[in-house]
């Protein structure tokens, strides 16, 4: 057992030391909503399949197939990846609380080894605790019914309904918030996305006039220039997509790997702008 501590003492330091070296380095900044990106792939590809659909190229048997694997994938990566906005905090105040956290669950791991039945038992409890979405989506609906005003509860529910692949009914939960709050960038942009997923990667309309709101109330907003940009690609007005994507390139300075992918864009924009 002693060595056992010893071991488990080691580690620690080691994770210390390698964790404030990770914190205190610096960081990449980006703002571009990983999640926006994917749904706008998403979006693209939906587009695609309609049109083959329309082209009689597919049959709707299989359209609607793709479409169900196109929404399982979107879903996915929604669960899987979180925004990569770097928050301004106390590195030396992050390094603490954590080392903190990490040395008491080493001591817990460590008696925890002492008596195996325990950490087994804490497993099988900790896995009922787990919520069941399906049953915890219609509590959260019954909810909102007897609560309309709860705009956190409508949050929850069009970002729930997001990650399920329902974008129709993310869309009107989207736009619920709206009426509630009003006109705010980052609800403007939240409620385009899931419209747009809705619509099958169209967007036109709706979608474009929300994303000008946004704009207009936040003009230096990354994620509503990234889509107006895309929106103006895809109704061919590539001067402005491209007018968009470069007042984006000087805001995301430290994003190189999305500079890059806006670069491409920019060039594509331009090779359709000279064939008119």
């Amino acid at each position: 057992m002693i060595l056992l501590f010893i071991i488990f003492t080691s580690m620690l330091l080691l994770f210390i030391a390698t964790l404030t070296y990770v914190i205190l380095k610096p960081k990449p900044f980006r703002t571009i909503d990983p999640n926006i990106l994917n749904s706008k792939i998403a979006q693209d590809k939906l587009k695609e399949i309609s049109q083959k659909l329309k082209e009689d190229e597919i049959t709707t048997s299989e359209y609607e197939n793709l479409k169900q694997e196109i929404q399982n994938s979107l879903a996915t990566e929604l669960k899987n990846k979180k925004n990569h906005k770097v928050q301004q905090t106390n590195p030396f105040l992050v390094i603490t609380i954590l080392s903190i956290f990490v040395m008491l669950s080493v001591f817990i791991t460590y008696f925890y080894i002492g008596d195996p039945q325990q950490a087994d038992e804490q497993q099988a409890n900790n896995s009922t605790q787990m919520p069941d979405i399906d049953k915890v989506l219609p509590q959260l609906i019954e909810k909102l019914k007897k609560n309309p005003e709860n705009i956190e509860g409508w949050m929850m529910l069009s970002r729930t309904f997001m990650q399920l692949g329902k974008y129709e009914e993310a869309y009107k939960s989207y736009d619920k918030v709206h009426a509630l709050i009003g006109d705010r960038a980052d609800i403007l942009i939240a409620k385009a996305d899931a419209a747009a997923m809705a619509r099958g990667g169209d967007m036109s309309g709706e979608v474009f006039e929300l994303l000008k709101k946004a704009i207009k109330l936040e003009p230096n907003n990354q994620t509503a220039l990234y889509l107006i940009a895309l929106s103006y690609y895809d109704n061919k007005n590539y001067e402005q997509a491209i007018i968009s994507w470069q007042k984006l390139i000087p805001l995301i300075e430290n994003d190189k790997e999305t500079i890059s992918q806006i670069r491409t864009l920019i060039k594509q924009a331009l090779e359709e702008k000279n064939k008119k």
